[in-house]
């Protein structure tokens, strides 16, 4: 899957396609950085220079990504694209750009994507996150074997595991943002966190509360 990113395209929506959350999941050669789907238990350390597993190399694009960019298309909107690495290494990305939107499931956010969003905010631009479970767990990047930079994602979940808690920026270890020695938790940007009462096979009906909302005007 490729991402075209037109540096001096001035679209109204800058679009983040959130591949750290692809590679997150993605268990191609039997690791992930989560248990359930890694064989012998979750690598540290996972390598964007290897195919997504699901969907024949798409990742979670047509789970997720697919229906929000033909709704936007299709209904006109000016959008402009690129991937959770691009906000990672470009402070200048949002320059051009009125609205940051990121949509499906937007978990895993480095500090400096944090930062950048952040900065973002702050000088006006507007920012939609139509997802769950975002900015849920900080990572890092690392350069990989050959010395490309940001082709490494790293992210060890456990504060005692990472060496980084122990450095001389302990704000960097690779725990929840709501968790010590980070303690950024993602309601200060967001507004809200993220919670689960139940597991994944719960499930319950969705019970409209007050049909006169504008959310469900047209419904």
């Amino acid at each position: 899957m490729f991402i075209g990113r037109d540096d001096s395209n001035t679209a109204d929506i800058w679009y983040q396609v959130a591949i750290t959350t692809y590679q997150a999941y993605n268990n191609w050669g039997g690791k992930s950085l989560y248990d359930f789907n890694s064989d012998g238990g979750r690598a540290h350390k996972v390598s964007f220079d290897r195919p997504y597993e699901l969907w024949a190399g798409a990742g979670y694009f047509f789970q997720g990504d697919y229906t929000m960019i033909r709704w936007l298309e299709r209904e006109g909107y000016d959008v402009s694209y690129a991937a959770s690495t691009d906000v990672e290494s470009n402070a200048n990305l949002m320059k051009n750009h009125n609205v940051f939107l990121t949509n499906y499931h937007d978990e895993e956010w480095s500090m400096t994507m944090r930062q950048n969003i952040t900065a973002a905010r702050d000088a006006g631009k507007d920012l939609a996150f139509f997802t769950s479970n975002n900015i849920y767990w900080q990572i890092r990047y690392e350069s990989s074997t050959g010395g490309e930079p940001n082709r490494v994602m790293v992210c060890y979940k456990e504060a005692a595991l990472d060496p980084m808690s122990t450095s001389g920026t302990p704000e960097l270890t690779t725990v929840r943002w709501r968790e010590a020695p980070v303690n950024m938790p993602e309601n200060e940007l967001l507004g809200v966190m993220y919670y689960a009462d139940f597991g994944d096979a719960v499930t319950y009906d969705y019970v409209v509360q007050n049909a006169t909302h504008w959310i469900y005007n047209g419904t």
